[in-house]
């Protein structure tokens, strides 16, 4: 496995710090001594070096993406799971938006009572995609089109009208069924209308 750069070790090392996360062994021995090595040396970097760190964000992306996905299908926690998730959409990982829409009624539950703040909501899924932005809109759409779970249709459509607002959602759908031709898809497009009128009125 490719090893956590910089970066990622930074995200990953303050978010354990922060929370009490702990990730698996299963992303590697290699990562734990490279997060050892790193807290070793954060004492040592001055303001460039800090800065130069910085500038790698992009270069660590895929890097992370790979750490977290690993967590997300190995680790059994669901405080993790859910840590994962918040870490997904906080860092904006479009490459992620798919495996949020899988998990977007992943259920979080309550926080445990020595976490100081709330990290992230019930479905934690439902605030990474809304925070990647417009990278979650195309599976969004599938999952309209084509799924049929109440909850989950529910949490798309908020989704949708978190990221674009109450009108352009609209706008969107009814386009959207207006290109479409095949009947099942019409009707869940329909259906999807009508639950984002619903949520309109009730504000969710």
């Amino acid at each position: 496995m490719k090893q956590l750069g910089k970066v990622g070790l930074v995200i990953v090392l303050l978010f354990t710090a922060r929370t009490g996360v702990t990730f698996q062994k299963g992303t590697g021995d290699v990562i734990e001594q490279q997060i050892i090595d790193m807290l070793r040396q954060l004492d040592s970097l001055d303001e460039r070096s800090r800065a130069k760190l910085l500038s790698q964000v992009d270069e660590q992306r895929n890097e992370l993406f790979g750490v977290l996905l690993m967590q997300l299908h190995r680790n059994p926690s669901k405080y993790t799971q859910a840590a994962v998730i918040f870490l997904m959409g906080r860092n904006r990982l479009s490459e992620a938006v798919g495996e949020l829409t899988k998990r977007i009624d992943f259920d979080a539950g309550r926080q445990p009572e020595t976490a100081a703040e709330s990290l992230w909501q019930r479905y934690p899924a439902v605030d990474a995609l809304t925070t990647i932005g417009n990278s979650s809109l195309p599976p969004i759409l599938e999952l309209l089109e084509t799924d049929s779970v109440e909850l989950r249709r529910e949490l798309a459509i908020r989704v949708l009208r978190r990221i674009e607002g109450a009108d352009v959602a609209h706008y969107i759908l009814e386009t959207r069924l207006e290109r479409t031709l095949d009947v099942q898809k019409r009707r869940q497009l329909q259906d999807a209308l009508s639950r984002l009128q619903k949520q309109m009125s009730g504000n969710k």
